[in-house]
């Protein structure tokens, strides 16, 4: 589904950068603290309330307090996958395909579930029989489809709050989760590729901004502005009020990028690549002020960061990178080549092998301090790629919250607690074949 690597032609190259239907913004939200207008205590401390956790998209957990070693506390099937689970408080949200193993799908679903018990919090709410994902953000529930429909929820009730539809002209495929950011949804779809503000507490579009490349990708937002990034061949730096264009980086002749999430840590933004102008893989950061290029490493997974470290994964190896000196501090090697950083918090490292495991890794040195099975053991004579943030009509990742890690598991999801000094958790059962990363 994902565009691939052209050689840029002329019309291609000579399009700039274009703001369309630009709205005079003066504040996001009203005077009123209206749902969705500011990030709630809930979702800014022990909480995951987005694919790769926040606008930085760091997968990176502030004030997590669950701990390893676990004991399971429940688990539910909804049919062929769940994807990167939201933990808010006591609440579970997950966009699921609900088609069984036989059946043609998807059919995708947004579940709610109460975290303690793994029960439904509201009835299932149907989505769409394409891709679809979800956020959360200033006390809201948000669901976005690969048709670029847009709802924000009440995510106690399950009530839908306002639906908007997104330019539908210029994009056609919206495969990725949009960004809350201080009272503003920012989203990405591709095909001629247009990035849009929408006002989260009634879904009013603010700006529409057509960009220079092609193809999807995660929107990463902080104050320097809105970030958009096509793997790391391009880039753009846009003004959150207006959408206008900020800065610009590309490296020619490539472009129709994506897939790859922009991260943005210890004042660089990263960039992971996948295309074949050079026979390796890599990961190259850039400094958020001046755009400089300043240092890549081999990388076919996202990095990963915490206060201390970066975490970058190649053919395989996580190693753990000093975040000052970028010596590498410890690594972990999955036997059969292939890994990726899933969530880091309180202190450790949540990777996923392609072997089917699940471990965490206590972020000082590397070592395990718990796994479990989540997926059968690959056959040994398959090849396994790297990672890849879109896979079965959603995005892959974990979830915590209050001392809970809540992980996608075959066709649905299992919750995790403390468990006392059980070094290695009982096996998952899995209903369906492992999903492509």
């Amino acid at each position: 589904m994902h565009a691939r690597f052209r050689l840029r032609i002329a019309v291609v190259a000579a399009a700039a950068s274009a703001s369309l239907a630009l709205s005079p913004v003066t504040s996001p939200f009203a005077a009123t603290q209206l749902p969705g207008s500011t990030a709630t205590a809930e979702e800014s401390h022990d909480a995951t309330p987005a694919y790769r956790v926040d606008a930085s998209l760091d997968s990176s957990v502030t004030g997590a307090t669950a701990k390893p070693p676990y004991r399971q506390l429940w688990s539910r099937d909804f049919g062929t996958m769940a994807g990167s689970p939201i933990t808010v408080g006591d609440r579970v949200f997950a966009v699921v395909n609900a088609a069984g193993p036989q059946d043609p799908g998807p059919d995708m679903k947004l579940v709610g579930l109460d975290a303690r018990t793994g029960q439904d919090l509201w009835p299932a709410k149907e989505l769409t029989p394409l891709t679809a994902t979800a956020a959360y953000g200033g006390g809201l529930l948000y669901t976005q489809t690969e048709e670029g429909l847009l709802t924000a929820w009440d995510p106690a009730r399950g009530t839908r709050v306002w639906q908007t539809q997104l330019d539908r002209v210029h994009s056609f495929i919206w495969d990725f989760p949009p960004t809350w950011y201080k009272g503003v949804l920012y989203t990405q779809g591709g095909s001629t590729s247009v990035t849009t503000a929408i006002r989260a507490t009634d879904g009013r579009i603010l700006w529409n901004t057509t960009m220079r490349d092609t193809g999807e990708t995660p929107v990463a937002v902080d104050a320097q502005g809105v970030w958009v990034a096509h793997d790391d061949i391009t880039y753009q730096l846009l003004d959150p009020a207006d959408g206008h264009e900020l800065r610009h980086y590309n490296l020619p002749p490539y472009f129709d990028g994506g897939g790859n999430p922009p991260v943005l840590a210890h004042g660089d933004l990263w960039l992971r690549g996948d295309y074949p102008v050079d026979p390796t893989d890599q990961v190259t950061a850039f400094d958020e002020k001046t755009g400089t290029k300043i240092r890549s490493f081999p990388a076919d997974s996202t990095p990963a960061f915490d206060a201390g470290h970066a975490y970058i994964t190649y053919q395989g190896v996580l190693r753990a990178l000093d975040a000052k000196t970028f010596a590498t501090d410890w690594t972990y090697t999955s036997p059969v080549g292939s890994a990726a950083v899933r969530l880091v918090a309180n202190g450790y490292v949540y990777v996923e092998d392609a072997d089917g495991l699940l471990l965490a890794l206590n972020a000082a040195d590397g070592r395990t301090a718990w796994s479990v099975r989540i997926a059968p053991a690959p056959n040994p004579n398959s090849a396994i790629p790297g990672e890849r943030d879109w896979a079965q009509f959603t995005v892959p990742g974990l979830g915590t919250a209050h001392g809970r890690l809540v992980v996608p598991a075959g066709g649905g999801l299992v919750a995790f607690g403390p468990a006392g000094d059980v070094k290695r958790a009982a096996p998952v059962r899995i209903t369906a074949p492992p999903q492509p990363r």
